[in-house]
């Protein structure tokens, strides 16, 4: 109950506020206005080029971070490669090895 009344009291406030500002901007002078014009639109220009600088660093992180991970993969596939071979070969070497030791037991029963 007690934290709806808090909402409540701020919503309240948050109005009053509101009233108050549309208050005073409605007695300013033209000029006070146009003053006010011009701060809130060279505010909002910073805040849209920071926007756009953001934007752009974002962009580029993700960027090498995309490249990155190709790198990675291209790696990865390669090392893989690697051992595939690595154990075909290996593969071989032991059938070879098993053959030729079976041959040379085969001629010695023969004897």
């Amino acid at each position: 109950m007690k934290n709806q009344q808090g909402k409540g009291l701020l919503a309240l406030l948050g109005l009053g506020a509101g009233v108050f500002a549309w208050w005073t901007y409605k007695n300013l002078s033209p000029e006070k206005k146009n003053e006010l014009h011009s701060k809130v639109n060279e505010v909002g220009q910073k805040v849209k080029d920071r926007y756009t600088e953001v934007e752009s660093s974002v962009k580029s992180s993700f960027d090498e971070l995309k490249n990155s991970a190709k790198e990675v993969g291209k790696d990865v596939k390669t090392e893989a490669s690697h051992i595939a071979n690595n154990v075909k070969n290996d593969a071989s070497d032991i059938a070879n090895n098993v053959k030729t030791d079976a041959s040379h037991l085969a001629n010695k029963s023969n004897y």
